[in-house]
């Protein structure tokens, strides 16, 4: 191993490693200009490229932030919109059913009340013949009677005598409406 003492001996010889003032000097004076002019430039414009550099990602990032903040509100007023979509929807049907219903209702009560006037109308008919066939049915007893009672008092009673006690006999009978 080599000591200090003898590399500064060995120092000594080599003519690169020996110190002189005026190259030091010179050497200072052109490290300096050298950092001056590489500051002026390379490093000026290679630092405005990378403040550049990280403007624009700066500012990317802050449109990245706020499409998604755009995306999240656009995303809620969806939610939102669908939402109020589909309580329209349940209220359409809601009044659909209930129109339907009210409907359904209100043909039913007109198909009683035309039932309720055909029983009504049936009626009225078969009690007007069933007045008919009474007249007919007395009128054809009296007939008969007549007849009946003239073979049998053929001399003693008049057409209209006869048909007098006929007439009573019926009025006599009960007025009740056949069942």
């Amino acid at each position: 191993m080599l000591n200090l003492y003898t590399l500064l001996l060995l120092a000594g010889e080599n003519p690169l490693l020996r110190f002189e003032p005026g190259l030091m000097i010179w050497t200072i004076i052109t490290f300096v200009v050298l950092l001056v002019a590489l500051r002026k430039i390379a490093w000026g414009p290679l630092l405005a490229a990378l403040d550049e550099r990280e403007k624009r990602i700066s500012d990317a990032l802050g449109q990245a932030e706020k499409a998604r903040q755009e995306s999240a509100s656009a995303a809620e007023e969806t939610q939102r919109t669908i939402g109020e979509a589909v309580h329209r929807a349940q209220e359409i049907v809601q009044k659909a059913r209930d129109e339907a219903d009210q409907s359904r209702k209100q043909l039913v009560e007109e198909a009683r009340g035309e039932a309720q006037r055909i029983v009504d109308q049936g009626l009225q008919r078969l009690e007007a013949e069933q007045r008919a066939a009474l007249s007919e049915i007395r009128k054809t007893t009296a007939d008969l009677a007549i007849q009946a009672a003239g073979r049998l008092i053929q001399s003693s009673m008049t057409d209209e005598q006869q048909r007098d006690v006929v007439d009573r006999f019926l009025k006599e009978l009960p007025n009740q409406p056949v069942q």
